[in-house]
């Protein structure tokens, strides 16, 4: 065991018993959102590489944040992360880590509204695309150019 493993087993064993862990994670998913959603832009442009080093390092903290989303069934908290990390994880090689992520997404996508849902179907399409899984991730880039064009949403139309 790492001993960034033991101590962040020993920090959230010291949140339980505080009682105000909901709300911690809360806090702590919501800025990591805002984090990431402030981010993405650069994640794109001139500042790309220095933008992905840097986020990198808070890959750890996505993925905690996230995980904790997607099992209070915060499901647009935990899908805004997921979306608008597609580009770190691919980028800065974490797209392994969101194969569990996806077909969580999948199987509640159906929840979100049609911008989101086009968003992570598109990015769902691009990582079973990086997997080889070309059939999977056709299907997943059809609903999303649809949902896409129906919300206006150009950028994410423009990738699918």
């Amino acid at each position: 065991m790492s001993m960034g493993t033991a101590m962040r087993e020993f920090a959230t064993e010291r949140l339980a018993a505080t009682g105000d862990e909901e709300a911690t994670r809360l806090r702590h998913a919501g800025h990591y959102e805002s984090v990431i959603v402030t981010a993405y832009p650069m994640m794109r442009g001139t500042r790309q590489r220095e933008t992905i080093n840097t986020l990198t390092h808070d890959w750890p903290n996505f993925r905690a944040a996230a995980d904790w989303a997607l099992s209070t069934d915060r499901i647009e908290l935990a899908a805004s992360l997921y979306t608008n990390c597609w580009i770190l994880a691919w980028q800065g090689d974490h797209w392994l880590d969101t194969d569990r992520y996806t077909e969580e997404f999948i199987a509640v996508s159906h929840r979100l509204d049609d911008h989101l849902r086009a968003r992570l179907l598109f990015v769902a399409a691009g990582f079973r695309m990086e997997r080889g899984d070309g059939p999977t991730a056709i299907a997943y880039a059809r609903p999303a150019i649809e949902l896409s064009m129906q919300v206006k949403d150009r950028e994410t139309e423009a990738w699918s």
